[in-house]
């Protein structure tokens, strides 16, 4: 499959070129290697559309998947009618709303589960057991979705492969979005209630959190309540209690999702530096919690106590839809010391900024036909999620060790030269410098066992420059980049599909 032709917003773009000043001036329009580049990045956000639309295995796919979708929510709110609960957002009236890829909606072993948050509205959620636990149970994660009635299942590419690599997974919709209700218990009658706040998905983080945790001898009851409230479908606590390792969590959000988690790691209690239960966040009602990293995409912020280590995967200056950038952007801006990257490591906290070459605020949203989105940002933060998990989350060290050596060998190109996948750091940005710092799982280790499993010493892995650490194409050099997008495509080509392994 051939890369897309330039949309209109290239044309636009190009027209800009032709207007302007005659003399050339580097990281402008005016700089035929900088125009050619933005076109470029422009290009690559019509990859996922481009599969979509050109692939009848997925328009098939997609008929199945969304009428099975469709009628489950229909079947859903004629049951909570009774009870007075309104399931009226876009996933629930738009046939394919709550899909995500329709070429896997039929693939997990997934529980569907119903769950009363603290405004006694009706949450609708999945639980992804991991597939072998041992005996402590895998370690936790909960997925908060981004906002603008994104949903749980846009996020099953990254449940099903945490599921795969050892973690049990909680996704689910918040309040107002997807498969969960629109309404609020009110008195006397049930309210509507604006779902597109922090609070709402701050609140849904926590509830989300405390029904993973529960169990059959410490059943989850609403934050205020006494005890779960009867409704229709609910249960009263985690279906897969027994695979979980409760001491180990992990928060993944995006968007407003991702800013809800990075406010809601402050409650951790895995901390060297646990806050009193008076500085907690409002959201998490004065309790701790056993978090021990999170991963946000697009973006991390830094509220005033940054207290596990952090990944943040960002988009490339585009939004829904890729727009032109006359003049590119400060190269340095997401890791200076006062980037959120920064603070985060001012605090002493391990973490990384990666930003996918091209990428818009869609990557990690899987939205049937209708949004922008590259065809390897899926890949990347595959790739990078998991290695995240394995370094920090999961309690084998082994694992600790795997997961290390996968974030400081990921970036590096593999032979043949040039070979494209996601991970690579030809496809991070050109325009924003992506950096790593990320200790060693036995940094300080004292006994010769430790040691002699080292391949890389007891140093942590520090790159303030990922593309240079790499050493592909540097940030800026346009002509370089160019060339590098030419190589990749001659020898794999970015449309092609890329895989989510290990």
């Amino acid at each position: 499959m051939h890369r897309p032709s330039i949309t209109a917003v290239g044309l636009v773009a190009l027209l800009l070129a032709l207007v302007v000043a005659p003399r050339a001036t580097a990281d402008t329009y005016q700089d035929p290697d900088y125009l050619a580049y933005d076109l470029d990045n422009m290009a690559r956000t019509s990859e996922r559309q481009g599969y979509h639309f050109s692939t009848p295995e997925f328009w098939l796919a997609s008929a199945d998947a969304f009428r099975e979708s469709w009628l489950s929510g229909v079947q859903r709110q004629a049951r909570d009618l009774e009870e007075g609960r309104l399931h009226v957002t876009v996933g629930q009236l738009a046939p394919g709303g709550n899909v995500g890829d329709p070429e896997t909606y039929f693939e997990p072993e997934r529980i569907e589960v119903e769950f009363i948050d603290r405004a006694g509205t009706k949450l609708v959620g999945n639980v992804w057991p991991c597939t072998e636990p041992g005996p402590d149970g895998c370690p936790g994660v909960v997925i908060t979705t981004g906002s603008i009635q994104v949903t749980q299942h846009m996020y099953g590419w990254l449940t099903r492969h945490l599921q795969r690599h050892g973690y049990t997974v909680l996704s689910y919709d918040v309040r107002g979005q997807g498969e969960s209700e629109t309404t609020i218990d009110g008195e006397p009658f049930r309210q509507p209630a604006n779902p597109q706040e922090a609070a709402n998905f701050e609140n849904g983080t926590v509830d989300a959190l405390r029904f993973l945790l529960s169990t059959p001898d410490a059943p989850y009851v609403p934050v205020g309540m006494d005890v779960q409230p009867e409704a229709a479908g609910v249960v009263g606590f985690n279906p897969a209690w027994s695979s979980l390792d409760r001491s180990r969590v992990a928060l993944v959000g995006h968007s407003l999702g991702a800013s809800a988690v990075s406010t809601i790691q402050q409650c951790t209690d895995a901390s060297d530096t646990v806050l009193p239960a008076e500085a907690l966040p409002e959201a998490c009602a004065g309790q701790h919690f056993p978090i021990v990293t999170i991963v946000a995409y697009d973006s991390l912020s830094a509220p005033d106590h940054r207290l596990v280590p952090a990944l943040d995967h960002r988009a490339d200056d585009y939004f829904v839809n890729a727009v032109p950038t006359p003049s590119a952007p400060d190269p340095d801006g997401r890791v200076s010391p006062s980037s959120v990257y920064g603070r985060w490591r001012e605090a002493g906290r391990d973490a990384c900024v990666l930003t996918v070459r091209g990428g818009t605020h869609a990557e990690w949203s899987e939205i049937p036909y209708l949004v922008s989105a590259t065809r390897y940002g899926i890949p990347q933060a595959a790739y990078y999620t998991l290695a995240w998990m394995d370094r920090y989350l999961s309690a084998d060290p082994v694992i600790n060790d795997a997961g290390f050596e996968a974030l400081r060998l990921g970036p590096i190109p593999a032979e043949p030269a040039g070979e494209h996948l996601g991970h690579r750091a030809s496809l991070l940005s050109g325009k924003h410098r992506s950096a790593c710092y990320v200790s060693n799982p036995h940094q300080g280790a004292r006994h010769a066992a430790d040691r002699a499993r080292l391949v890389t010493g007891l140093g942590p892995f520090d790159a303030p420059d990922l593309r240079a650490y790499a050493g592909v194409a540097p940030v800026g050099d346009w002509a370089a980049l160019n060339a590098e997008r030419e190589h990749g495509q001659a020898s794999q080509g970015l449309l092609h599909p890329i895989a989510l392994t290990g």
